[in-house]
């Protein structure tokens, strides 16, 4: 009986430790006052949108790299751009409405989801690279779903709602 108790603790902790490793594994975001972004970062943010406001700054360490986070707002447009340090652009995410998705992927939507309506979209770039993040609701179920910038699906999953 005794054994089973220390097997059971010892999975569990076994556990934890995993969950922990994984977790660390993650970026880690830590808010910053905006006035704390180096000079090049606040630099390039304002030269690239210039009427854009920033709303929030944050640090984030991507593979060993300390990147510099620049949430902002422009009418209806919310972004968040990753920066490094000397303010070049390493990610950026960014609102998109229904309306202004590419017409191959709300033609990959429509054949995959029935009667969709668009809960959130963002369009991610990362260099050349270009992905939808999208949160669809279909009939009763709401989907978060990925799509490439040829329109493929490269993850589609169901996900509850609050």
């Amino acid at each position: 009986m005794k054994s089973k108790h220390i097997a059971i603790i010892a999975a569990l902790m076994g556990t934890l430790i995993i969950m922990a490793v994984f977790s660390t594994a993650q970026a880690q975001e830590n808010k910053i006052a905006v006035k704390d972004l180096p000079v090049a970062v606040t630099a390039a943010f304002q030269k690239a949108y210039p009427k854009a406001t920033i709303t929030g700054a944050a640090t984030e360490v991507e593979d060993g790299k300390t990147l510099y986070e620049v949430e902002s707002k422009e009418g209806t447009i919310q972004r968040d751009i990753l920066f490094t340090d000397k303010g070049e652009i390493f990610e950026i995410e960014e609102s998109i409405a229904l309306e202004a998705l590419p017409a191959n992927v709300k033609s990959a939507l429509e054949k995959q989801f029935t009667k969709y309506r668009l809960i959130k979209g963002e369009k991610v770039t990362e260099g050349t690279k270009v992905v939808y993040e999208l949160k669809v609701k279909s009939g009763k179920k709401t989907f978060a779903v990925v799509l490439d910038s040829n329109a493929k699906i490269v993850k589609s999953k169901a996900v509850k709602t609050n």
